[in-house]
């Protein structure tokens, strides 16, 4: 199964999604699947809404996939919102991220 991760990314430091990220990614490889690179580091053209065009960049990633996992603290990042709703209109499975109780 091809995943990708959404993930909230506002206000944190490459290195903190990068940390965040790495154990979703070994948990899930762990599972079998195939995790599809979504961190977007193009940069957007001069004048462009950066937001926006990740999200655009994001989408096209989210049409190869078969599921989205959805990191702790989604519904509070606008992009992860949007991703969400896609993937229930588009029929691409969605998985939440576990509590924090779980292995």
């Amino acid at each position: 199964m091809r995943v990708m991760i959404s993930q909230p990314m506002n206000g944190l430091t490459r290195a903190q999604i990068e940390a965040n990220r790495a154990k979703v990614v070994a948990r899930l490889e762990a599972m079998g699947a195939e995790i599809v690179d979504s961190f977007v580091t193009e940069e957007p053209p001069p004048n462009a809404n950066a937001g926006l065009f990740c999200l655009g960049k994001s989408f096209q990633i989210m049409a190869t996939v078969d599921a989205v996992y959805f990191m702790e603290g989604w519904t509070m990042a606008r992009g992860c919102c949007l991703e969400w709703e896609a993937c229930k209109r588009y029929g691409i499975h969605r998985i939440d991220q576990p509590g924090p109780d779980a292995e």
